[in-house]
């Protein structure tokens, strides 16, 4: 699950698709947990 993103669920054929490119663009952007 990924905050933001309701439509995101661990089901659908493309998930992990989408769940890395969504986690690629948070860390680009700065929004990462951790130093």
């Amino acid at each position: 699950m990924v905050p933001g993103y309701p439509e995101l669920t661990p089901f659908a054929a493309d998930y992990w698709t989408r769940y890395w490119r969504i986690v690629s663009y948070l860390r680009s952007n700065g929004l990462q947990q951790g130093s």
